[in-house]
């Protein structure tokens, strides 16, 4: 078991003056290695701070110009909306004053002229369908469901649009990968 000490204090002994002797002969030198490597990783930070700082430039950059896009996008999707508003409140107006009148088809009801003054050139064209006209109170309601509809499928349309712009720009700098 002494053995055992005294190898433990020798091995212990050797380590601390190798150490002393080293830091006594080297003295600066010892400092400056460790200076060294300290610049060294300064260095290596620097550079990763500025490779990340290009790249960040480069991302907003491309995220500036896909903005500008979708930006563009969206004005032409309300100029378009602006438009079809303008057609939808003409048309309205048109049904409302009597210009322009929607009509129906009238159940079962299919006659070959029966009831046509020119009786024989009608029915020499063939059977008719008789239609029913709305009032003017039903067909501005079915004018202002289907500007409604059109004006839904035209901001759905224009939302895949947007996706689809978003979507082939970032595959197309390699920022999403294919799933």
């Amino acid at each position: 078991m002494n053995r055992l000490w005294i190898g433990l204090v020798a091995a212990v002994a050797l380590a601390v003056l190798s150490y002393w002797g080293t830091a006594q002969i080297y003295g600066a030198g010892h400092v400056s290695g460790r200076a060294q490597v300290q610049a060294q990783w300064d260095a290596q930070r620097a550079e990763t701070a500025l490779a990340h700082a290009q790249e960040l430039a480069r991302v907003r950059g491309r995220e500036a110009a896909l903005r500008g896009q979708l930006e563009v996008m969206d004005l032409q999707h309300q100029k378009d909306k602006q438009y079809a508003k303008a057609e939808q409140d003409r048309l309205l107006a048109a049904v409302r004053a009597g210009a322009v009148r929607l009509s129906v088809p009238a159940a079962g009801a299919a006659c070959a002229g029966a009831g046509n003054a020119d009786g024989g050139a009608a029915a020499a064209s063939g059977p008719t369908t008789a239609r029913t006209e709305l009032d003017a109170a039903t067909s501005g309601f079915l004018v202002g469901l289907v500007g409604e509809g059109d004006d839904a499928i035209r901001d759905l349309n224009t939302c895949i649009d947007r996706y689809n712009t978003v979507r082939v720009r970032l595959n197309a700098a390699g920022d999403v990968q294919a799933q």
